[in-house]
């Protein structure tokens, strides 16, 4: 193994267990950028087998953090956002005001019990 000069002392113990990782687990790591150029299929079954896993538990009306489907939404939303790298722009974003209109209305609301029967 080389070694790798990193001056924060918890980033260079962040790579280097990344590198025991790699090392560790090189065997069952995909190289999906070869796999690419030999025209061969990429799948993701497994990585979305265990996502529909965890969203599916989330989901259930038993579970005490439940998530609602606009909840997951909306955090689907942000790590999309995250992975793109375009957060920032996205909270920083503030939609147009639009001018308030007043809607006069062909029909006058009677009240209750002036109503036709």
């Amino acid at each position: 193994m080389t070694p790798v000069f990193c001056p924060l002392p918890s980033l260079r113990g962040g790579l280097l267990n990344l590198r025991i990782y790699i090392d560790q687990n090189r065997g069952s790591i995909t190289n999906y950028g070869a796999r690419y150029r030999e025209r061969k299929r990429i799948a993701s079954t497994a990585a979305e087998a265990s996502v529909n896993n965890l969203v599916a538990r989330r989901m259930v009306k038993k579970q005490q953090m439940r998530w609602s489907e606009r909840g997951a939404n909306l955090l689907l939303q942000v790590r999309v956002a995250l992975a793109n790298g375009d957060l920032a722009e996205r909270l920083a974003y503030r939609p147009p005001v639009q001018p308030r209109q007043t809607i006069i209305s062909p029909f006058v609301p009677l009240p209750l019990f002036l109503r036709a029967a």
